[in-house]
């Protein structure tokens, strides 16, 4: 039986040239103009969340989410688009991307200057403890079955696209990429002790885990959410 698989591409202005090259099903949600016009808020978040709400019911049975010009993220992309053996395999969930993010809740040791305020996204979202590790793809692109989409529901993503919809570069947008994995229940296990966070120069070490780390080892997250605080 073959796999029914649907390219869904979030654009801005970017060259969409290469998709002539994907033989499936192609998608486009723009943020500038054309067809499937979306407001301009949310970053690519937004656009993926905007069509799991709208297709909740009649997901295909693979989707991968992309961003205008996915080779800049993915140098194989294109071919792992006509590799029928990786379509084909069944996978719940695949990252597309040439890089992997490891850090903890508040986007460490990599975020820059900001911290990013992924472990009470994750709180607001699933109103249970964060994970101490989130690893995923950079760039926010990915592979998801029309199963592991459904172990939430539709109300759960309505939920999460509220806390985008807000700014055209939402904070929640840069967490929303580092959280993709864990929404769709591929949860780490790894502990904070695991990251390196002499890695990041623009915080003192000692500094950022004294303000970080309670008596009892709990984590404490130093961001705060931009939807939140809209609503004031």
């Amino acid at each position: 039986m073959t796999r029914d698989i649907e390219l869904v591409v979030a654009r801005y202005k970017e060259d969409l040239s290469w998709a002539s090259s994907v033989s499936h099903r192609v998608t486009v949600y723009n943020k500038f103009e054309g067809d499937n016009l979306l407001p301009n808020v949310g970053r690519e978040s937004h656009t993926y969340l905007t069509h799991i709400v709208s297709n909740y019911d009649d997901l295909a049975d693979f989707t991968v989410f992309v961003q205008g010009d996915p080779l800049a993220h993915c140098k194989n992309f294109l071919g792992l688009m006509s590799d029928e053996a990786f379509l084909g395999r069944g996978h719940a969930y695949a990252g597309l991307s040439d890089g992997l993010i490891t850090c903890d809740g508040n986007g460490r040791p990599h975020c820059g200057k900001e911290h990013l305020p992924i472990a009470k996204l994750y709180e607001h979202l699933f109103e249970e403890r964060s994970p101490e590790v989130f690893v995923c793809n950079s760039a926010g692109q990915f592979g998801v079955s029309r199963e592991t989409v459904r172990r939430n529901s539709r109300e759960f993503y309505e939920r999460a696209l509220e806390t985008l919809a807000y700014d055209s570069n939402p904070i929640e947008g840069f967490c929303m990429e580092r959280m993709w994995t864990c929404l769709f229940g591929f949860k780490s296990f790894a502990k904070r002790t695991s990251i390196q966070y002499f890695g990041d120069s623009n915080i003192d070490v000692d500094e950022y885990l004294r303000q970080t780390v309670t008596r009892d080892g709990s984590f404490v997250c130093l961001g705060d959410l931009g939807f939140k605080r809209g609503r004031q």
